[in-house]
């Protein structure tokens, strides 16, 4: 916990009964100017509990609730570059989920998402607001990018997707933001509800940022995961791993056409 923070939680929970230290305050600045008149010493009381109204109803309340607010960071589920794990995808009937059969393995890139924050962070959404490829060194963006909604991890059995949730503090929600299958040769996937027409979910071997904000009620987060793709024939997941290169930054590509 921070300094700023620290300090948002004493004043917010300060027990002192105000009313008893304003009397005596108040009396301390009358006593103080008394001395010079009675008009001076009733002036200086009415600018003290101006300054005082001032700093504990409006300007203080604000400073609290701006302290406190969500603040939201996003890292990598699985910390060993390249970051991907390893799982499988079944088809799972609904009316038996026993009765499943095994597809293909998958290897996806889970991102961690924490609201660390004083708050919850409500109707949180995260989006690929935008996305980059790199041709012969320079960063050319997506003409018109539409945002897409990245799907939340565990929602595979929804009914409805999940598209917005609340984020309470300190404890780590999941995405996936793209991943690899064993029968999809020498392409990753992005993991989108949707895909509109003229924007691509499946990529081949190549050089791409995706630019990937979280919106939430009275919060944004944004970031940018730079992915450079070998070619190969996604073997097994070694194999995988050695292809993929991805770095999470602050910083949009900045050698742009």
């Amino acid at each position: 916990m921070n300094w700023f923070k620290k300090v948002g939680l004493i004043i917010s929970d300060w027990k002192i009964p105000f009313s008893i230290f304003l009397s005596h305050l108040l009396l301390l600045v009358g006593a103080i100017y008394i001395g010079q008149g009675i008009w001076i010493a009733l002036t200086a009381i009415a600018a003290f509990l101006f300054v005082y109204v001032a700093i504990f109803t409006i300007i203080l309340p604000y400073t609290i609730d701006w302290i406190k607010r969500p603040q939201i960071d996003i890292g990598f589920f699985n910390p060993i570059h390249p970051h991907l794990r390893e799982t499988k995808i079944w088809e799972i009937p609904r009316d038996d989920p026993s009765l499943r059969n095994f597809i293909c393995d998958l290897y996806p890139l889970s991102v961690s998402i924490t609201n660390n924050g004083g708050i919850p962070a409500r109707n949180a959404q995260p989006h690929i607001t935008n996305m980059w490829t790199n041709i012969n060194g320079i960063w050319q963006p997506h003409s018109h990018w539409i945002p897409v909604p990245i799907k939340w991890s565990l929602d595979e059995l929804a009914p409805i997707p999940t598209q917005e949730r609340d984020l309470f503090t300190k404890r780590p929600y999941v995405v996936n933001l793209l991943g690899v299958r064993s029968d999809h040769l020498n392409m990753f996937f992005l993991e989108t509800l949707f895909m509109p027409g003229g924007q691509e979910s499946k990529y081949p071997p190549g050089n791409y940022c995706f630019e990937v904000t979280i919106f939430a009620d009275r919060t944004r987060t944004v970031c940018y995961f730079y992915i450079t793709w070998k070619d190969g024939r996604n073997k097994d997941f070694e194999e995988v791993k050695s292809r993929l290169e991805i770095k999470l930054s602050k910083n949009y590509p900045t050698s742009t056409k």
